[in-house]
């Protein structure tokens, strides 16, 4: 058996025992709650996927150095080599000898391979030197397929994806010998598209999917990859955005288990305002929750070109199993006190958010401003997104800088 393998099992058990998991039989919902905690001590993003292979055992290997430092961080050590220090491996007596001359064999065995990989797994300090560069940087409505020029040629005998936005399972393998790939886009956002190594990002470029005026989608699912768009004239009001329980037999989602609408502005005349500085109000009311969910939620999503903005707007109850983002800043209502952020979703509710130079107050209706801050710039405003599971509505949305309202037909109805 591997040694690396023994550390592995036994950070697991340890990081479930810290977070009170069940470390046998963890859910999709435990390997969010990881991801989330992991981002927010280490700020490193393991995706759901790569947790899953790591918990259930189903990985060909060692995880990269990177993955594991993550891990032991979340226990309170610098890293990878400080918890295998602080964990030894007691062989056994009768092994003692043999264990002491494999360990000074494999020393050696360590020195002359220098920085080479022992498996395909391990991978050198030496950077792989990769490009990734749209064609176009920008291009309004969806879908829109968006061309990549590429270069992977020095990532000899490695395995390099292109993920093209925030969906982990939009994943496609890369052929070395080439050096072109479409992508096609089906949301209007900021899309990071990214090469990937395993979980390292190697290289990444921005691509700005637009919209005219508000965007208005239905998710069938947390990754659906196929949204279905809905007519504007049945989601724009005169003052408000709403969708309903009545246009579900028009867009056929009778019945969803898991369902997501979305409002999105994508639009450069947001860049206008500084993402560290601005004031948005506005009024959200959730029109009914799906029948097998007990918590719901409303999330409003503000990316800027450098960082994002996500809060969470849970019905009562339920903070707990939400998450609130600000720029490098992620806070779990698993570990930390969220309740200023929930209320009554089925009713009207206020939501005044204010950013005074990375100083962020949030105030749901008659709640006590709920207030954080953070450090790494959110840069100027590329998007603005209110995301319901369930049927919802927006109305009196306003978004000012400096004391100055933006007003701009391209806001309409508003």
């Amino acid at each position: 058996m591997n040694p690396e393998n023994h550390y592995i099992s036994l950070c697991k058990m340890r990081i479930a025992e810290e977070l009170n998991l069940q470390n046998d039989s963890l859910m999709q919902r435990d390997f969010e709650y990881l991801n989330k905690v992991i981002y927010e001590k280490s700020g490193v993003d393991l995706s759901t996927a790569t947790l899953r292979r790591i918990w259930t055992d189903e990985r060909d290997g060692i995880p990269q150095i990177k993955t594991l430092d993550a891990m032991a961080i979340v226990l309170g050590y610098d890293g990878w080599h400080a918890f295998k220090q602080a964990n030894p491996v007691k062989p056994k007596s009768s092994n003692r000898n043999i264990a002491k001359i494999a360990g000074q064999l494999l020393g050696v065995i360590i020195l002359l391979l220098g920085g080479i990989l022992i498996s395909r797994y391990w991978i050198s300090e030496e950077k792989i030197i990769v490009t990734l560069v749209p064609e176009k940087s920008q291009h309004e409505g969806v879908p829109a397929t968006i061309g990549f020029n590429y270069d992977i040629s020095n990532a000899t005998g490695q395995e390099i994806k292109i993920q093209l936005s925030w969906n982990p399972f939009e994943q496609t393998v890369l052929d070395p010998s080439k050096n072109f790939y479409t992508g096609t886009y089906f949301y209007p956002d900021y899309h990071q598209a990214k090469l990937l190594l395993e979980d390292e990002i190697l290289a990444s470029s921005y691509v700005h999917i637009t919209s005219p005026t508000w965007h208005g989608l239905i998710m069938k699912s947390g990754f659906d990859s196929n949204p279905i768009y809905v007519n504007k004239d049945d989601f724009m009001k005169n003052d408000r955005l709403v969708i309903s329980k009545e246009l579900s037999d028009k867009y056929a989602i009778k019945d969803l288990d898991e369902m997501y609408l979305v409002f999105t502005l994508s639009n450069e005349m947001l860049s206008q305002i500084n993402g560290d500085s601005f004031e948005l109000s506005t009024t959200v009311k959730g029109l009914g929750y799906l029948e097998n969910r007990i918590c719901s939620q409303i999330d409003i999503v503000i990316k800027g070109e450098k960082n994002s903005i996500r809060i969470p707007i849970s019905n009562d109850g339920c903070y707990g199993i939400t998450s609130l983002k600000c720029s490098e800043v992620e806070l779990s209502g698993k570990v930390n006190d969220l309740s200023l952020l929930s209320t009554d979703l089925l009713i009207s509710n206020s939501v005044k958010i204010k950013n005074d130079s990375k100083e962020v107050s949030i105030t749901i209706s008659e709640n006590d401003p709920f207030q954080t801050s953070y450090t790494q710039s959110i840069g100027s405003l590329k998007v603005i997104k209110f995301i319901f599971i369930g049927f919802g509505e927006v109305s009196e949305f306003t978004l000012a800088s400096q004391g100055e309202t933006l007003k701009d037909t391209r806001l309409a109805p508003f």
